[in-house]
């Protein structure tokens, strides 16, 4: 396959990350990573570059940068909880490491920059569902403000000449590479616990609605925005178009793997927004670009992947 190019990935060696790599590779591109962690969620890849470092640190920046054309930012070390906990910590690591690492692009002539936002925390509580980027934006935790003061950053600089950025709003992502023992990810979560025979910890009555999207198709999205000419709108959602609650994805969960799940009840949280679903028509007009996996698929995908995947110690 003809090479086209190198892509710099930012946070390749987690989740979506480790997916999108896959698929730049498959898709004919030199890949170079830099990460903090050396492991990859998925098989490790030697057909990659790695660099190990924080995104912020602008000298390493500028050297991961050298001799590609496109980078998609995917780190952060924060998620919604941990964000809202320590908002100080969540602005200086986040915002202004992100800064950074477009400063660097600028210096080095990348123009292309794909950044992770988020389509579940950037709207908050819904006026409409399903959402279309034109709902307006009332994020209600540090993580989604933080996403959006991004995005604002980055529209500023392209208006500035400095970068050509495309934003994309993802929905829920679930598929392998998706760590089972920790506290993000409630499929992959959901999973983990009924391999372990654990309970699962449910905040809330189990109402709230999500757009659950199968990370093959998160990752062909980034690649679309990597190869989107010059013009291209800036901001998209990506997600699966359909809500399901989250009691409703339990018992999914328990038919594709047949065996029971028990659940912990605990009290609902206010950084939770009740209903979010996406309308990704945008995407599909601009980016040549919709979900193919069905939730079922992509939960049996995910259950084989779970089987084989780090244990609880």
């Amino acid at each position: 396959m003809r090479e086209r190019g190198k892509v710099l990935v930012v946070g390749g060696h987690g989740f979506i990350g480790s997916n999108l790599v896959r698929e730049l590779l498959g898709a004919g591109y030199q890949v170079r990573i830099l990460d903090l962690r050396r492991e990859s969620a998925l098989a490790d890849r030697t057909e990659t570059e790695f660099l190990e470092g924080d995104f912020s640190n602008q000298a390493l920046a500028r050297r991961a940068l050298q001799g590609t054309q496109a980078v998609v930012h995917l780190a952060s070390v924060t998620t919604p909880q941990s964000g809202t906990n320590d908002p100080v910590h969540d602005v200086t690591e986040n915002l202004v490491g992100t800064l950074r690492l477009m400063d660097a692009c600028h210096e080095t002539g990348v123009r292309r920059f794909v950044f992770a936002s988020s389509g579940g925390t950037v709207y908050g509580r819904a006026d409409r569902t399903p959402m279309d980027e034109e709902h307006p934006e009332r994020p209600l935790n540090s993580y989604g403000i933080v996403k959006l003061a991004t995005e604002k950053y980055l529209s500023l600089y392209a208006m500035l000449g400095r970068l050509d950025p495309i934003v994309l709003r993802p929905a829920n992502p679930f598929g392998p590479g998706q760590y089972p023992l920790g506290s993000q990810g409630a499929v992959a979560v959901a999973l983990g616990c009924i391999r372990d025979q654990r309970p699962f910890q449910l905040w809330g009555d189990g109402s709230v609605v999500r757009d659950y999207l199968f990370i093959d198709d998160l990752a062909r999205a980034f690649l679309a925005a990597v190869e989107a000419p010059q013009g291209t709108p800036r901001v998209f959602n990506i997600g699966s178009g359909t809500g399901r609650s989250l009691s409703d994805i339990l018992e999914a969960c328990r038919r594709v793997t047949g065996r029971p799940l028990a659940v912990e009840r605990l009290a609902g949280r206010p950084i939770d927004t009740p209903v979010n679903v996406l309308d990704c028509a945008r995407a599909r007009t601009h980016l040549g670009w919709a979900p193919s996996v069905s939730l079922e698929d992509g939960l049996e995908r995910t259950w084989r992947w779970i089987l084989g995947a780090t244990r609880a110690p």
